[in-house]
């Protein structure tokens, strides 16, 4: 597709590269990360498409392990033992999804960008809007998850204010972008198009992962073999341990609404 997209200077708009006849509509949600792709094979072959694989997973690790620094020097580190069982699940879940070059490499970069910006540099939400058109041509089909983010920061914001005296510029400074950047689904080659795509995938749940439907039975399965598991079993285990710290903050009375929002929504 990228090679199709580079050669004709247009999007494919059916299924031209398969053995469905008659073609199907196509509506291509990652346009631009497949030109990204086919340029960088054109330039450096199947090296090229390993360096970029290994950036992108090394580039997401690192935001992660930011993370973690930044609440360090906030001094409101999590546990110890927190730390010592999160940091490397992530790590090892994510090595699993980095095994393909396949756009959603890049939406886990996204994702955490994302939430580094809106927890520790908020004043840095000027480039959120730039960040999000990108977002949504390079792995379009996931926008709901940066309307997720977003929406979340959004609602704790007025959450927050109630009560409060207003700063007319900082609300500006930190709202203008981010309700902009909720608006990059349509900025794309696809308009209007985009958004029913996450919503009729349902061919897909057959080699596309994250549309996989997810069951009762897969979401209480753990696998270890010869002191690994597989990656059904990092899965639960991230979300049972995001569940278990989400639960302590409460009892705490340390429970934000962003995190609420995002947890709950991303189990949904």
């Amino acid at each position: 597709s990228g090679r199709y997209i580079v050669e004709h200077r247009a999007l494919p708009t059916t299924s031209f590269f398969s053995f469905i006849t008659p073609p199907r509509t196509l509506v291509d949600y990652y346009w631009l990360f497949q030109v990204l792709v086919y340029q960088l094979y054109s330039l450096c072959g199947y090296l090229g498409l390993i360096v970029f694989r290994t950036a992108a997973f090394f580039a997401t690790v690192s935001v992660i392990v930011a993370f973690f620094a930044h609440r360090q020097e906030a001094k409101r580190s999590p546990p110890l033992y927190y730390v010592m069982a999160i940091l490397p699940l992530y790590i090892y879940y994510l090595s699993f999804r980095y095994a393909l070059v396949r756009p959603h490499t890049l939406t886990y970069l996204f994702i955490v960008v994302f939430l580094l910006i809106f927890e520790y540099h908020p004043r840095r939400a000027m480039w959120l809007p730039l960040l999000a058109v990108i977002w949504c041509n390079v792995h379009g089909a996931e926008y709901p998850v940066m309307l997720l983010i977003c929406g979340a920061y959004v609602l704790e914001f007025f959450v927050n204010r109630a009560g409060r005296n207003p700063n007319p510029r900082a609300d500006v400074a930190f709202l203008l972008p981010t309700v902009l950047s909720m608006w990059a689904v349509f900025a794309t080659p696809h308009g209007s198009t985009l958004l029913t795509v996450p919503f009729s995938t349902a061919h897909a749940t057959q080699y596309i992962l994250e549309y996989a439907p997810v069951t009762w039975e897969g979401l209480t399965t753990f696998r270890v073999f010869a002191f690994a598991c597989d990656w059904h079993t990092a899965f639960n285990l991230l979300l049972i341990t995001a569940w278990v710290r989400l639960i302590a903050l409460g009892r705490k009375n340390q429970l934000r609404v962003s995190h609420l929002l995002m947890l709950s929504g991303g189990s949904l």
